[in-house]
Formats: structure tokens, sequence, C-alpha cells
């Protein structure tokens, strides 16, 4: 063998060499960042998972405690409890309402997936704190008023909903369909702060006052509803937000009307002494299950 080919040789086995070597150190090297990354996610785990641990502690100490449902009972034998549920959140297009339009009395929309959920919910709490004494159930002759009315009657054993006109929601009259931006440009001087200043102020178009509500609202109350029941019994209306708004302040008559919080599907109760009313609950919304909050759209709560 020549001197050539003992050279070429150990050229090849020097490549050979370095070959081998290259792979094993990118062998090592990736075994190492692996190593790395995993210790990495390790600790990013450990740290999220404190961090969430800390922040359900932090909850826990500022959370209110749960609700007692128990504790909210029927009326004692001398007096009559009516149960105010408002109705759930609302479909605005399937009622033919543009986004942020205000619609009121005058149109019927329908509750949106989420609103049902929310009556029902509503009914079964109800039924779980007052089905026993409960007699009878009104409703607004809106559509939206009506389904939460029958869940509560069915809930309760009530064979019937007794709807009353004078449970409809507050007629916004020319201002239907329309924004809030809209009516004061198209109604100089009318807008919702002065709706809700002026208990007298009538929007254009033949609109309701917050005093026009609260009259129609209350003589249903004490000449009809009232009268319905015996000392001791219950009676659910099932109405919308002015409605339920301007029954609560006849016993808190001092509070503004925009200030008495009533949200979608909420629960709130009047119990009456003779003719004077006391608020004994007022705009408790009843929690839907996890899945059904999970799974149903935010929907429209009436404005």
């Amino acid at each position: 063998m020549g001197a050539a080919d003992q050279q070429l040789r150990r050229l090849w086995a020097v490549a050979g060499g370095l070959f081998v070597f290259g792979y094993a150190f990118k062998y090592v090297t990736w075994v190492s960042v692996q190593s790395q990354v995993e210790e990495t996610n390790r600790l990013t785990h450990e740290d999220a998972s404190r961090q969430l641990a800390e922040a359900r502690e932090e909850a826990q100490r500022y959370a209110l405690p749960p609700i007692d449902r128990t504790a909210v009972k029927p009326a004692k034998d001398a007096s009559k409890t009516v149960i105010l549920v408002r109705h759930g959140a609302v479909d605005r297009a399937g009622g033919g309402v543009k986004p942020d339009g205000l619609y009121g009395g005058d149109v019927d929309v329908p509750l949106s997936a989420r609103g049902e959920a929310e009556a029902r919910a509503a009914a079964a709490y109800v039924a779980d704190a007052y089905g026993a004494a409960t007699t009878a159930v009104f409703a607004s002759p809106m559509k939206r008023a009506v389904f939460g009315a029958r869940r509560c009657a069915e809930a309760c054993g009530v064979a019937a909903v007794e709807e009353r006109e004078a449970f409809r929601e507050v007629k916004r009259g020319a201002w239907v369909g329309r924004t809030l931006a809209e009516v004061s440009a198209a109604f100089p001087g009318e807008d919702m702060r002065r709706f809700l200043g002026d208990y007298d102020f009538r929007p254009a178009g033949g609109a309701e006052s917050v005093n026009d509500v609260q009259r129609r609202a209350a003589a249903c109350l004490r000449g009809d509803v009232l009268p319905s029941i015996a000392d001791g019994e219950c009676a659910v209306v099932v109405s919308h937000l002015f409605v339920t708004r301007s029954l609560l302040a006849l016993a808190i008559p001092g509070t503004p009307v925009a200030e008495i919080a009533v949200p979608t599907a909420s629960v709130s109760v009047l119990e009456f002494d003779g003719d004077t009313p006391a608020v004994k609950l007022q705009g408790l919304k009843p929690d839907l299950s996890p899945e059904d909050d999970a799974r149903l759209a935010a929907g429209d709560a009436e404005t």
C-alpha cells in the first residue's frame, strides 16, 4: 500500500470520527435542551398553579357569603306577599329591534335562549321559597313576561296565569326603534336623563311617564292582585323593568327609580301589612346552572 493510500485512509478515518462526533454532539445538545424545556414547563406550571391558588384564596377572602335560600320565607299569617319577577333577557333581533334600539311596551320582543333559562331559574326559586303559599300568578300580556309567568305557575302548582294590561312595560312612543343618541337628535330636550328625573315627563308620540306606569300598575296591584289572595298567601307578578321599579317604589318612595336595581329574571318581594308595603327582597337573580351559563349566549337585557 502506497503512502498516498495510507494518507487517504487516515483522512477517511478522521472524517468518519468527525461525523460520529457531530451526531453525538447534536444528540447530547438535544437531550440538554429537552431537559431545559421540561424543567421550564414544570416551573411554569407550578407558578401558574400557585398564582391560581393565591387568586382563589384572595377571592374567597372577599367573597360575599352564599345566599341562604331557606331564610326567605312567606309572610306572616296576618300579611299578604307579592312576589315581583322581571322577565328574562330578550332577543332584540327576533323582535325586529336593532341593537340599542328602545322598545318598551310598544314592541312584543321574545326572550332569548338565555332569557328562557333565566325565567326557569326564577320560577324554580319562587317555587322553592314561596310555592306552598302561592295561590295566584299575574303577568303583563307581553310574551316575554307570559313565558316566565307560566313557568312560575307550573312550578307553584297554580292552574292559570292572569294577564293584566296594567303590568305592560312603559310605552316609549316615538322613541321606539331609536337609540338614545337618535332620540336626542330627533327630539331636542328629550333624553333618558329627563325621563328618569322628571316623573311626569311624557316623551313624544304618546309615550308614558314614570308616574303613568306607577299609577296603572299600583291600581291593579291594590285593586286586583291583593284582593285575590288571603292573609298568609302569596301572589306572583311577572312583568318588566319599570313596572317592577314602580311597584317597589311604593315601599321606598324616597329612592330614585333609576337606583332601584332590577336585573333580568330577578325576584323581589313586597310584604303588605294591611295597605302598607315593605320590601323584603330586591333584585335577587337566581343563578343558572354552570352548564347553561357556558352553553348560552349572553342575550340582551331590556333598557
